[in-house]
């Protein structure tokens, strides 16, 4: 096979590790489903249409997922691997292995988180994502990470609270043998946080103090690196209980392969509006010598529409990006914002400017379940020699699912994203499908989607349209 469960093994480790010295007074689940499917495609590689070549897909599936909970450990690995065969032949593997564990050292005081994943992911700027089968091997890689960090917190007084942690995580990516691929990332921050909270009654204070640093090793040249040091102090007036105002100050030393002129002060004011139904916080400010607006929504309109937002400005890689999304993965569950769309950036591309924005709404009535999202990513990758460009991409996409019978179920979702750059053509690609889902048992199910995708770009070589039809089944034991 092309692809290989590089150290998927190891990724176990880094989580279940945790469990050791607890194990025997945690309790173990196991869940697993096992699939197949059959995917007939008019445009097998997504290539111009007087080039498109059809094509029968043969894939299979199994998905696990551990979960150890005790008294102060949680852990859990999921496993999802598949197998494809186009035309009978050409076996390709796609793997998205994640595990992750938090232990309670010392009640109250002292945890330790671990995660580490094996999965594939997009390294070309070009490709677009696949609807229910997986990328090509020369458009993806596999990206390992492994990372651990431990939590330190005391409380000074009733309501003064210390917050210490640090982070070292370490990425690796293997299956690109191209001139000048990132081959690892070494990551590590260190935060600390003193908060007065509510002490002073309508008046709380806040002191932040944050480095980190990023390393990256290229293939046959010299990598980026940068490292950030930055202290604020933030103050808080509750106007009521429902308005609280804040103001925020400090420094930020940035160091990026050499040069600081991303260095200097910065400051922002906001204002937070808290309610029953959730909460809004606006904040503009100066950063990175750069005017920023900030955002975060977490809003009930009813007691079955939720929407929640968020806009932010970051100096990050798309390796950090990458890792921050299988973060929320590993999370609860409970957010429904979109992912970041990332159709315009190299996986392996340094460090970045960028403004991140993502919003999400969902709604229950009946048997009925609507989701609508929009992402909004804006690029500024950083050289030696200053800003090197700019590159935008806006996402939206709209789904609804509805249970037809107990036994049967339906979905209709549609897709677009809009990219452009300094450096790369102009692109709108639109996707859309439907998907039936009927019940033979409690355990067995058996499916069928419907898909189109269209792309339309400035470069007449990027452009293509592509058809399918997925039938399949799986089981769940």
């Amino acid at each position: 096979m092309k692809r290989t469960l590089t150290a998927v093994g190891v990724s176990l480790g880094g989580a279940m590790a945790l469990a050791l010295g607890p194990a025997s007074a945690a309790d173990l689940r196991l869940d697993s489903t096992a699939g197949t499917s059959v995917i007939f495609t008019d445009n097998v590689d997504r290539a111009p249409d007087d080039q498109a070549e059809a094509a029968i897909i043969n894939r299979a599936d199994w998905s696990s997922v551990y979960t150890l909970t005790g008294p102060r450990l949680n852990a859990s690995l999921v496993s999802d691997v598949g197998v494809e065969l186009t035309n009978g032949t050409d076996p390709t593997l796609d793997q998205n292995v994640r595990a992750n564990g938090s232990l309670e050292i010392i009640d109250h005081y002292i945890f330790l988180d671990a995660a580490a994943s094996s999965t594939r992911a997009l390294i070309d700027a070009t490709a677009d994502t696949s609807t229910g089968r997986a990328n090509t091997d020369d458009e993806t890689a596999t990206v390992n990470v492994f990372e651990v960090s431990p939590l330190f917190r005391y409380v000074f007084s009733d309501d003064t609270e210390a917050v210490f942690r640090a982070t070292h995580r370490e990425t690796f990516i293997t299956d690109d043998p191209s001139p000048g691929s990132t081959t690892r990332e070494t990551d590590t921050e260190q935060t600390l946080s003193i908060d007065t909270r509510r002490e002073f009654r309508r008046i709380g204070f806040g002191v932040d103090l944050e480095r980190r640093t990023t390393d990256e090793d290229r293939r046959d040249e010299d990598g980026s690196w940068f490292e950030e040091r930055s202290a604020g102090v933030t103050a808080r007036y509750a106007v009521n209980r429902w308005v609280t105002t804040l103001v925020r100050g400090g420094y930020s030393y940035v160091d990026l392969n050499g040069s600081t002129d991303l260095s200097g002060p910065f400051w922002d004011v906001g204002v937070q509006l808290t309610g029953v139904r959730g909460s809004l916080l606006l904040t503009y400010g100066n950063r990175y010598d750069d005017p920023v607006i900030g955002a975060s929504l977490e809003y009930a309109l009813t007691p079955r529409l939720r929407v929640e937002g968020e806009l932010s400005r970051n100096l990050d890689t798309p390796l950090l990006r990458f890792t921050r999304a299988l973060g929320e993965e590993r999370g609860t569950g409970s957010s429904i914002l979109p992912d970041i769309t990332q159709v315009g950036t190299d996986i392996d591309q340094g460090p970045s400017l960028t403004y991140q924005g993502r919003l999400g709404l969902t709604g229950l009535y009946g048997r009925n379940t609507f989701s609508l999202g929009a992402t909004y990513l804006d690029e500024e990758p950083l050289e030696d020699d200053g800003r090197t460009g700019e590159s935008t991409t806006i996402a939206a996409n709209a789904s609804w699912a509805r249970a037809l019978t107990p036994e049967l179920s339906s979905t209709l979702s549609m897709q677009i994203s809009h990219t452009e750059g300094d450096q790369e053509p102009s692109s709108v690609t639109l996707s859309m499908s439907g998907r039936l889902n009927y019940s033979l048992t409690n355990d067995v199910t058996v499916f069928g989607t419907v898909s189109r995708v269209e792309k339309m770009s400035d470069s007449a070589a990027d452009e293509y349209t592509e058809n399918s039809l997925l039938i399949g089944g799986n089981i769940t034991f």
